[in-house]
């Protein structure tokens, strides 16, 4: 067998060539000039045989009305209180913190340090319930 060193072309196959039909170049066509503007509007103007007459309804008219026909504002006065937050605050303190002292005063159970602790303990808890948690209105 011989070798060859180059293959031996293929033909192609030839095939026929039918002429495509192209579409026409839409940039070729005539323009037609668009007009970018609105129709002026026809309004048709209702109700405008009242506006002479005497006895049309107004609406600056019926508010003077209204403001003849009622008394002004007057609000309702505010009851007086019975004690402001602060005192209260300062109460609860008093009590709560006194307290403390006489059970560690009047008890071996409670050393001094311990008295300390919950006096601070106390003071910081009523002071973030009363200012804090509690509302200006609860104390209203």
């Amino acid at each position: 067998m011989e070798e060859s060193t180059s293959p031996t072309p293929r033909p192609k196959p030839r095939l026929k060539a039918e002429p495509a039909e192209v579409p026409p170049d839409p940039c070729d066509a005539e323009r037609v000039p668009v007009k970018h503007a609105f129709a002026p509007r026809q309004f048709e103007k209702v109700n405008q045989g009242h506006l002479n007459d005497p006895e049309a309804i107004s609406v600056q008219g019926i508010m003077k009305e209204n403001l003849r026909g009622e008394p002004a504002y007057v609000p309702p006065p505010r009851p007086r209180k019975r004690r402001g937050r602060t005192q209260e605050y300062l109460l609860s303190l008093l009590l709560g913190n006194g307290a403390i002292i006489l059970i560690a005063n009047l008890t071996k159970f409670l050393p001094a340090l311990f008295a300390l602790a919950g006096m601070a303990i106390f003071t910081a808890g009523v002071t973030w319930l009363m200012f804090g948690v509690l509302d200006k209105k609860f104390f209203d």
